[in-house]
């Protein structure tokens, strides 16, 4: 009757009315032991692992010796939202309340030593644990299988293969489709689709993910033609792709330039009834602007919102980048204004082509107000940006300014490109500025940069004509003896 009353509470979701009949009742040990048990791991089933923690404690003050089952309840719960701190401190307590844990208990410390990237160490308690009799479910050997497919480690993965298979604990779908993934992931696509046809040889029904893993790994090596034997062996089997797999197959068409398959495949989309999203968009756009059709991008572009797309950050770079490209400032900056007007927040990459623009045709000023802009919204420039405009500041005969950004960067550790210290030299020398030049020299060799002979020449001549003792001293200082230029 009171076990009835408190399941009516539950499914009203009175959880502190609950929680308060299983305290009373535990208190006056009326409580049937499958409870508190069944409530915990709903709880924790859930994503309410702190009440379920809170509850636990509170009932072990009561009963100082918890089930094993709810202490595996809170163990799971607490992995299940990333807190493996807590579930080592859970596991302590439980130790030192006598209880060594059971099988379940150590897939579960297993899984944690995996998500902490401490492979090794699961990989040890996995054989800790075959040597009392026990064996890990599937689960968590493909979560540590994944795990060293993840670092590179194949030797590792072929060994819980095998120890599987020993132990009758056989591979499901799942951990062949984690291996294809990272096989593919790391650029071992050959070995990836040997998998992949084991599994459809043994029987196996590989689903859309599956497909879609080897598909990927076949576009990432521009094997588009081979991707698409795969998407047409998937739809004889009656698979229908998802937006996933349209858009690895479409991806890979950009990437290789065929934009009218592309375009085909996107068209095919929207027949089939299955939404282009975000990603889909700017994988088209991005085909698009590399092969120098901004129209068509921008044509693409205006269908987004019509159809519930809204833009991003990476959709508004495409086209800043393609607009940059192009020469056209006006429209890369009219772009940039639309984004912070949509609400969205600019990224570093977004002032990169508007910088070098402006900076390769002279409008330094512009230039140093995105990179303040951008300062002022926390972001880190990127090396590049500095290089764009020191060349600007050269252009524009401003060394004062150049040189300044080059301190710049060699106070934040920034190695600036070659070109950039050359430039900056030559402009230097035509200044007549011999040993700002000289300086400049120094610190580009002593970064194990070499400014190569047309450079040093000019230098030299510099030095000659300005007849400066000094700067040949020093010259011969930061060459060194064995390179004497006088």
């Amino acid at each position: 009757m009171i076990k009835n009353i408190f399941y009516a509470l539950v499914k009203k979701k009175k959880c502190a009315a609950a929680r308060a009949l299983l305290v009373k009742l535990a208190s006056e040990r009326r409580l049937e032991p499958s409870v508190p048990k069944r409530y915990i791991a709903g709880l924790c089933r859930h994503g309410r692992v702190y009440e379920a923690l809170d509850l636990f404690y509170e009932l072990k003050k009561l009963d100082p010796e918890p089930p094993l089952r709810i202490w595996n309840s809170i163990l799971r719960g607490s992995l299940g939202i990333g807190r493996t701190d807590q579930v080592w401190q859970v596991y302590g307590e439980m130790m030192e309340s006598g209880l060594s844990g059971d099988v379940k208990t150590f897939c579960i410390l297993i899984q944690a030593f995996c998500k902490e990237r401490r492979f090794d160490e699961a990989y040890g308690l996995v054989h800790e644990v075959l040597t009392t009799g026990d064996v890990p479910d599937v689960v968590t050997f493909t979560k540590l299988i994944a795990g060293f497919c993840k670092e590179g480690d194949y030797s590792k993965v072929s060994q819980l293969l095998h120890l599987m298979i020993a132990k009758n604990c056989m591979p499901d779908l799942i951990t062949y489709q984690e291996i294809i993934y990272w096989l593919c992931k790391q650029h071992e696509t050959d070995e990836g689709l040997r998998i992949f046809n084991e599994l459809i040889e043994r029987g196996y029904n590989p689903g859309v993910f599956t497909y879609t893993t080897a598909m990927d790994g076949l576009c990432r090596t521009k094997r588009v033609n081979e991707a698409k034997m795969l998407w047409s062996q998937m739809l004889s089997l009656k698979l229908a792709p998802n937006v996933h797999t349209y858009n690895v197959l479409i991806d890979g068409y950009c990437k290789l330039g065929r934009m009218s398959n592309a375009r085909k495949l996107y068209m095919q989309m929207h027949e089939s009834g299955c939404k282009p999203n975000i990603k889909t968009y700017s994988i088209l756009l991005d085909g698009y602007c590399r092969q120098g059709k901004v129209s068509q991008a921008t044509k693409l572009f205006e269908e987004m919102l019509p159809v519930g797309i809204k833009p991003d950050v990476i959709t508004y770079n495409i086209l800043i980048r393609a607009s940059c490209k192009e020469g056209n400032t006006d429209n890369a900056v009219k772009l940039y204004h639309e984004l912070l007007e949509s609400g969205l927040q600019p990224i570093a990459c977004s002032y990169t082509p508007l910088i070098r623009i402006l900076s390769s045709q002279g409008k330094m000023s512009e230039a140093v107000e995105f990179f303040s802009d951008m300062l002022a919204r926390s972001l880190r420039p990127l090396k590049c940006m500095y290089d764009y405009m020191i060349d600007g500041y050269c252009k524009v005969g401003n060394i004062n300014e150049a040189v300044t950004v080059l301190v710049k960067m060699l106070e934040e550790e920034l190695r600036p490109k070659k070109r950039t210290f050359n430039k900056l030299i030559l402009s230097l020398c035509a200044e007549g500025q011999t040993l700002d030049a000289l300086s400049v020299l120094d610190a580009m060799l002593e970064m194990g940069c070499s400014p190569g002979q047309s450079i040093t020449y000019n230098v030299v001549y510099n030095l000659c004509r300005d007849q400066t003792g000094n700067a040949v001293k020093c010259l011969n200082e930061i060459i060194g003896d064995d390179c004497m230029f006088i």
